[in-house]
């Protein structure tokens, strides 16, 4: 309920005349709804919270406010309903910015895509804080040695899985791989993760045992047109983590089929570096008078915290 989110922010002293700073909104609604791997529902889907997170940044006004999907939001099929919804705030004193960004470009080696839709606040001759026209967040790629993690085989180093003997626990049955009956002949039901060539994007069900998107590796000393029992590679967790690049030790939480999810669902932490960088940078030509408390900011998140728990709770 956008009226409860808001009632949130105020009493906590984020929003309103006596605001102890600045906010940077970041909506990272559900992609079930736009994926081109899912059925589409668009605004019909109950997980859409699209317009619910534009209203909120009406009535919170932040000083950028970012949406993050899937680049299929944007597809033709959904019509003007996505453009009329994100042009709401275009209405009300913001500039909007759209992005596509290619995560290999960033040290990700996935051909997985994101959107990013990036709102900023107009000058509204009152002196508060905008960000001029003409200035747009611009994500720049990393460099040093996050710059080298290009291909598959640059992040999976571990011994066995490109080259040699299979480990056990990476041994999988070829014949357990084949077509279910509903899907249709042309599709395969796994999608192949090769050393020197981008890793195809990785979804919720690449890592799940039995999906019909199931990833799997196949070395580099073997003929992919004669592979034997034994010789496909199983990816475990761990792998997903370094494809997705996520640093050593992270760490995640529930059942298998938990960290599956959690990780498919991911924005590749490499494509967030680089995302915050470039926003820290946007932040730097902000004009007008920048709210900022730092004595009341403390205070102000413990009680948004605490609200937002009311909020979550069942």
């Amino acid at each position: 309920d956008v009226e409860h989110w808001h009632t949130a922010f105020s009493t906590a002293g984020l929003i309103g005349p006596q605001a102890c700073c600045e906010l940077v909104m970041l909506a990272g609604c559900p992609c079930q709804p736009y994926s081109r791997n899912g059925q589409r529902a668009g605004i019909s889907d109950e997980r859409d919270c699209l317009g619910v997170a534009v209203e909120l940044a009406k009535r919170i006004r932040p000083l950028v406010f970012v949406v993050e999907n899937v680049i299929g939001m944007l597809d033709a099929e959904f019509g003007t309903t996505v453009k009329d919804t994100l042009d709401g705030l275009v209405q009300v004193g913001y500039t909007m910015c759209v992005g596509e960004h290619k995560c290999r470009n960033h040290g990700v080696p996935q051909s997985r895509e994101r959107l990013l839709v990036v709102f900023t606040r107009n000058d509204r001759g009152d002196g508060t804080a905008y960000i001029p026209d003409g200035v747009r967040l611009r994500l720049a790629r990393s460099l040093g040695e996050r710059t080298t993690c290009v291909y598959p085989e640059d992040v999976i180093c571990e011994p066995g899985f490109w080259s040699g003997k299979c480990p056990l626990d990476l041994q999988m049955d070829i014949s357990g791989m084949r077509s279910r009956e509903r899907i249709p002949g042309d599709k395969s039901c796994m999608a192949i993760l090769s050393a020197r060539v981008e890793s195809p994007t990785l979804m919720t069900s690449s890592m799940r045992t039995g999906a019909y998107h199931r990833l799997v590796a196949v070395p580099n000393d073997k003929d992919p047109r004669t592979l034997l029992n034994g010789d496909l590679r199983m990816l475990h967790t761990r792998h997903g983590l370094q494809l997705q690049t996520f640093p050593p030790g992270f760490a995640l939480y529930g059942n298998l089929a938990m960290h599956a999810t959690q990780i498919g669902n991911a924005v590749p932490p490499m494509l967030a570096y680089d995302f915050g960088q470039g926003l820290r940078t946007l932040l730097g030509s902000v004009e007008g008078v920048m709210c900022w408390d730092a004595s009341s900011l403390a205070k102000s998140m413990t009680v948004l915290t605490s609200a937002i728990s009311e909020l979550m709770s069942p």
